[in-house]
Protein backbone atom coordinates (compact mmCIF):
# COMPACT_ATOMS: atom_id res chain seq x y z
CA UNK A 1 0.00 0.00 0.00
CA UNK A 2 1.44 3.35 -1.05
CA UNK A 3 2.59 5.41 1.41
CA UNK A 4 -0.27 8.36 2.50
CA UNK A 5 1.34 11.95 1.66
CA UNK A 6 2.56 14.15 4.33
CA UNK A 7 0.13 16.83 5.21
CA UNK A 8 2.02 20.40 4.71
CA UNK A 9 2.27 23.36 7.38
CA UNK A 10 4.00 25.45 8.80
CA UNK A 11 1.98 26.58 11.64
CA UNK A 12 1.13 23.70 13.39
CA UNK A 13 3.76 20.65 15.11
CA UNK A 14 4.48 17.59 13.59
CA UNK A 15 5.50 14.70 15.45
CA UNK A 16 8.33 12.84 13.74
CA UNK A 17 9.74 9.55 14.49
CA UNK A 18 12.31 7.17 12.13
CA UNK A 19 13.84 3.76 13.29
CA UNK A 20 16.97 1.82 12.75
CA UNK A 21 18.09 0.01 10.29
CA UNK A 22 16.24 -3.95 10.69
CA UNK A 23 14.92 -2.45 13.81
CA UNK A 24 18.62 -2.74 15.28
CA UNK A 25 20.27 -0.72 17.91
CA UNK A 26 22.52 1.95 16.66
CA UNK A 27 25.66 0.86 15.93
CA UNK A 28 27.72 2.94 18.53
CA UNK A 29 26.71 3.51 21.79
CA UNK A 30 23.90 5.77 22.51
CA UNK A 31 25.82 8.61 24.43
CA UNK A 32 28.00 9.45 21.11
CA UNK A 33 24.40 9.42 19.33
CA UNK A 34 23.07 11.57 21.33
CA UNK A 35 26.33 13.88 21.06
CA UNK A 36 25.70 13.62 17.15
CA UNK A 37 21.83 13.65 17.26
CA UNK A 38 21.87 17.13 19.54
CA UNK A 39 24.71 19.09 17.30
CA UNK A 40 22.28 18.29 14.19
CA UNK A 41 19.28 19.68 15.89
CA UNK A 42 21.30 22.60 16.90
CA UNK A 43 22.09 23.09 13.50
CA UNK A 44 18.61 22.70 11.74
CA UNK A 45 17.36 25.28 14.13
CA UNK A 46 19.63 27.71 12.97
CA UNK A 47 19.62 26.83 9.34
CA UNK A 48 15.72 26.53 8.85
CA UNK A 49 14.55 28.63 12.08
CA UNK A 50 12.80 25.03 13.41
CA UNK A 51 11.29 25.13 16.69
CA UNK A 52 11.78 22.19 18.87
CA UNK A 53 9.18 21.11 21.33
CA UNK A 54 10.86 17.79 22.41
CA UNK A 55 13.25 14.87 21.42
CA UNK A 56 13.91 11.83 22.80
CA UNK A 57 16.71 9.36 22.06
CA UNK A 58 15.91 5.42 21.79
CA UNK A 59 17.91 2.96 21.86
CA UNK A 60 17.08 1.69 17.49
CA UNK A 61 14.90 5.00 17.12
CA UNK A 62 13.41 8.58 18.06
CA UNK A 63 10.91 10.82 18.71
CA UNK A 64 10.74 14.08 17.62
CA UNK A 65 8.30 17.38 18.41
CA UNK A 66 9.17 20.15 15.57
CA UNK A 67 7.80 23.18 13.78
CA UNK A 68 9.14 23.99 10.54
CA UNK A 69 8.03 27.58 9.90
CA UNK A 70 10.79 28.79 6.92
CA UNK A 71 11.17 25.21 5.31
CA UNK A 72 9.13 21.99 4.74
CA UNK A 73 9.62 18.87 6.95
CA UNK A 74 11.10 17.27 4.14
CA UNK A 75 13.53 19.21 3.43
CA UNK A 76 14.62 19.67 7.11
CA UNK A 77 14.42 15.92 7.74
CA UNK A 78 16.29 14.74 4.37
CA UNK A 79 19.02 17.29 6.00
CA UNK A 80 18.99 16.18 9.43
CA UNK A 81 18.87 12.43 9.16
CA UNK A 82 21.71 12.44 6.35
CA UNK A 83 23.51 14.46 8.56
CA UNK A 84 23.67 11.80 11.08
CA UNK A 85 23.56 8.85 9.01
CA UNK A 86 27.02 10.45 7.79
CA UNK A 87 28.62 10.97 10.78
CA UNK A 88 27.47 7.56 13.17
CA UNK A 89 28.49 5.47 9.47
CA UNK A 90 32.05 7.85 9.90
CA UNK A 91 32.25 6.72 14.04
CA UNK A 92 31.38 3.06 14.00
CA UNK A 93 33.68 2.63 10.34
CA UNK A 94 30.58 1.04 8.31
CA UNK A 95 28.42 2.38 5.42
CA UNK A 96 25.04 2.60 4.54
CA UNK A 97 21.97 3.13 5.79
CA UNK A 98 21.42 3.98 9.60
CA UNK A 99 17.64 4.05 9.29
CA UNK A 100 15.54 1.89 7.93
CA UNK A 101 13.55 3.91 5.34
CA UNK A 102 12.24 7.45 5.54
CA UNK A 103 10.87 9.24 8.84
CA UNK A 104 6.80 8.85 9.62
CA UNK A 105 5.39 12.34 10.20
CA UNK A 106 2.02 12.99 11.60
CA UNK A 107 0.45 16.70 12.10
CA UNK A 108 -1.14 17.82 15.03
CA UNK A 109 -3.50 20.83 14.82
CA UNK A 110 -5.11 20.68 17.93
CA UNK A 111 -3.27 21.54 21.24
CA UNK A 112 -5.04 19.71 23.30
CA UNK A 113 -3.54 16.85 21.11
CA UNK A 114 -0.41 18.04 21.16
CA UNK A 115 -0.05 17.99 24.95
CA UNK A 116 -1.13 14.27 25.01
CA UNK A 117 1.54 14.10 22.39
CA UNK A 118 4.79 15.43 24.26
CA UNK A 119 3.56 13.68 27.27
CA UNK A 120 3.56 10.32 25.46
CA UNK A 121 7.23 11.48 23.63
CA UNK A 122 8.35 11.86 27.34
CA UNK A 123 7.21 9.19 28.93
CA UNK A 124 8.37 6.32 26.41
CA UNK A 125 11.93 5.89 27.80
CA UNK A 126 9.73 5.22 31.57
CA UNK A 127 7.46 2.43 29.30
CA UNK A 128 10.14 0.56 27.87
CA UNK A 129 11.67 0.12 31.17
CA UNK A 130 14.89 2.09 30.27
CA UNK A 131 14.19 4.59 33.24
CA UNK A 132 11.98 5.30 36.02
CA UNK A 133 10.97 8.42 35.73
CA UNK A 134 11.44 10.41 32.63
CA UNK A 135 13.15 13.18 34.09
CA UNK A 136 16.21 10.41 34.78
CA UNK A 137 16.31 9.58 31.34
CA UNK A 138 19.38 11.19 29.77
CA UNK A 139 18.83 11.28 26.01
CA UNK A 140 15.68 13.35 26.34
CA UNK A 141 15.25 17.33 25.85
CA UNK A 142 13.85 17.12 29.51
CA UNK A 143 16.76 17.74 30.95
CA UNK A 144 16.66 21.36 29.79
CA UNK A 145 14.52 21.65 32.45
CA UNK A 146 16.55 20.76 35.07
CA UNK A 147 20.28 22.29 33.73
CA UNK A 148 20.21 25.72 32.51
CA UNK A 149 22.19 25.84 29.27
CA UNK A 150 22.32 21.74 28.94
CA UNK A 151 21.67 22.02 25.42
CA UNK A 152 22.44 24.29 22.50
CA UNK A 153 19.03 24.55 21.44
CA UNK A 154 15.64 26.05 22.93
CA UNK A 155 12.57 24.47 23.35
CA UNK A 156 9.90 26.11 22.12
CA UNK A 157 6.00 25.19 22.34
CA UNK A 158 3.70 26.22 19.92
CA UNK A 159 1.79 29.72 20.47
CA UNK A 160 -1.48 29.43 22.21
CA UNK A 161 -3.40 28.42 25.29
CA UNK A 162 -2.05 24.49 26.63
CA UNK A 163 -5.00 23.22 28.50
CA UNK A 164 -3.27 20.22 30.09
CA UNK A 165 0.49 21.22 30.40
CA UNK A 166 1.18 22.81 34.75
CA UNK A 167 2.81 25.72 33.57
CA UNK A 168 3.26 26.69 37.24
CA UNK A 169 6.77 25.24 37.89
CA UNK A 170 9.00 22.41 36.98
CA UNK A 171 7.87 20.01 39.61
CA UNK A 172 4.20 20.16 38.58
CA UNK A 173 5.20 19.33 35.07
CA UNK A 174 7.51 16.32 35.66
CA UNK A 175 4.48 15.32 38.40
CA UNK A 176 2.44 15.78 34.97
CA UNK A 177 4.27 13.90 32.76
CA UNK A 178 5.12 10.93 35.02
CA UNK A 179 1.70 10.20 35.62
CA UNK A 180 0.77 7.31 33.43
CA UNK A 181 -2.03 7.61 30.54
CA UNK A 182 -4.94 5.05 30.83
CA UNK A 183 -4.32 2.07 28.80
CA UNK A 184 -6.90 3.02 26.51
CA UNK A 185 -5.99 6.51 25.94
CA UNK A 186 -1.96 5.50 25.55
CA UNK A 187 -3.00 3.08 22.57
CA UNK A 188 -4.80 5.73 21.36
CA UNK A 189 -2.41 8.28 21.37
CA UNK A 190 0.13 5.00 19.75
CA UNK A 191 -2.18 4.35 16.97
CA UNK A 192 -2.72 8.29 16.27
CA UNK A 193 1.11 8.79 15.46
CA UNK A 194 0.75 6.02 12.59
CA UNK A 195 -1.40 8.68 11.02
CA UNK A 196 -0.42 11.73 8.90
CA UNK A 197 -2.90 13.79 10.74
CA UNK A 198 -2.60 13.31 14.65
CA UNK A 199 -6.44 12.30 15.66
CA UNK A 200 -6.18 9.39 18.53
CA UNK A 201 -8.89 7.25 17.86
CA UNK A 202 -12.61 8.51 19.95
CA UNK A 203 -13.46 5.47 21.55
CA UNK A 204 -10.31 4.64 23.17
CA UNK A 205 -10.06 8.83 24.11
CA UNK A 206 -13.67 8.46 25.38
CA UNK A 207 -13.52 5.19 27.42
CA UNK A 208 -9.99 6.81 28.96
CA UNK A 209 -11.92 9.72 29.73
CA UNK A 210 -14.92 8.18 31.75
CA UNK A 211 -12.17 6.07 33.42
CA UNK A 212 -10.74 8.96 34.96
CA UNK A 213 -14.13 10.49 35.79
CA UNK A 214 -14.95 6.75 37.38
CA UNK A 215 -11.79 7.37 39.50
CA UNK A 216 -12.46 10.67 40.61
CA UNK A 217 -9.48 13.05 39.20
Amino acid sequence: MPRKPLIRSTEYPYHVTARCNNKEHFPIPIYDVWAIVSAEINVIVEKFGCEIHAFVLMPNHFHLLITTPAEGLGVVMQAFMLSVTKKINVSSGRTGRVFGGRYHGSLIDNEHYFDCALKYVYRNPVKAKLSNSVETYPFSTIQDLLKDSFFEFPLKPPSGHQSLIPEKNVSDFLGWLNLPFPNEQDLAIKGAFKKTRFVPNKSGWKQAKAKIVDQGH
